[in-house]
């Protein structure tokens, strides 16, 4: 199954997010979820800690692991790919460094990759899609539709919204053309990671 949700860790809001994501990663049919190993302002050792235990966790459930921005840090734990920010590697320098990776991406501006760049990408998390996120103003449904059908013509990668999403605006997101959705909060408290899987209909049988 191909990733419909993406878990990102936020260790300021979630110190130790092993267990919540150990369920999440439990709840959910193999190969559709991926958790991002955030938090580049941790020391090396401190993500590297934690990845250690989203490997062990990732593997155990069959899901997937990426490391934002650090390639180095992806390829010491094994992990399945990497989360590139905006100001960081390039799809297709990503993909020489690491080689068959997974490659993620958040997609601010319609025209801030090639098309060559972006058909690279294995995942693009659209955003800010429902709540305004550092200065940029929340697409909404309807921009969100605008977006992804923009992307569709340019990228093989899957679209998931990124930005305020919880249950309650699932179906939104899927309705205006996103294969999914990626979360910080909703994906680690229990109420919301059950309401995910079941409007995402991902539910391990």
């Amino acid at each position: 199954m191909s990733v419909r949700l993406v878990a990102l860790t936020d260790l300021e809001r979630f110190p130790d997010p092993t267990a919540a994501l150990s369920r999440l990663c439990a709840l959910a049919q193999p190969g559709s979820v991926a958790i991002v190993l955030r938090d580049k302002d941790a020391g090396y050792q401190t993500r590297l800690a934690l990845g250690q235990n989203l490997r062990r966790i990732t593997r155990e459930a069959g899901q997937q692991l990426l490391v934002a921005d650090r390639v180095d840090l992806a390829l010491e734990l094994e992990a399945d790919g990497v989360h590139l920010p905006a100001d960081g590697l390039l799809p297709s320098q990503a993909s020489r460094l690491f080689p068959g990776a997974l490659l993620s991406r958040a997609h601010h501006d319609a025209l801030e990759l090639s098309e060559s760049e972006l058909a690279r990408l294995d995942i693009l998390l659209i955003s800010p899609a429902f709540a305004e996120r550092k200065g940029r103003p929340a697409l909404g449904a309807r921009g969100l539709e605008a977006r992804s059908r923009l992307l569709r013509g340019a990228a093989r990668a899957r679209l998931l919204a990124l930005g305020g999403v919880d249950a309650g605006n699932v179906a939104q997101a899927l309705a205006a053309g996103a294969d999914g959705v990626a979360a910080i909060g909703a994906a680690q408290e229990p109420v919301q990671q059950d309401a995910l899987v079941a409007a995402l209909g991902i539910a391990r049988e």
